[in-house]
């Protein structure tokens, strides 16, 4: 029998365990760099309710794709998702108003969501 989840938090909780992190609502940063990720769960940046999250480590693993929950992460200042499999970004990264550095090179990426090439916003793309 397949285990129900009832909430983002749980999925997240769940994921983040298997990773050896433990998850808190109020968490500011997360380290999951070099761990054989193939995915993030669709559900990851509804776990963040209270916006916390100011650090997204997730560089040198196998992800393609990332969720486009992680849109919603509005504390968001520093994303690393360098040497991963990634083919595109989601499209609302770039309404990200608090990130300074988004660090995605090394991939399959071959341009840049429109979100992020109109923005007045400045911050860095690597």
């Amino acid at each position: 029998m397949s285990k129900v989840y009832v909430s983002p938090e749980e999925i997240v909780t769940e994921f983040l365990q298997h990773y050896g992190v433990q998850f808190e609502e109020e968490m500011k940063k997360i380290y999951l760099c070099d761990k054989e990720i193939t995915e993030l769960p669709i559900e990851f940046g509804s776990a963040f309710t209270t916006n916390s999250l100011m650090m997204f480590g997730l560089s040198c693993n196998k992800i393609e794709e990332l969720p486009d929950s992680i849109c919603t992460l509005r504390s968001l200042k520093l994303l690393f998702c360098r040497s991963n499999k990634l083919v595109k970004l989601p499209e609302e990264i770039g309404a990200l108003k608090n990130l300074k550095l988004l660090m995605c090179n090394n991939n399959k990426i071959e341009e840049l969501p429109d979100s992020i090439k109109n923005s007045s916003q400045e911050f860095k793309t690597i």
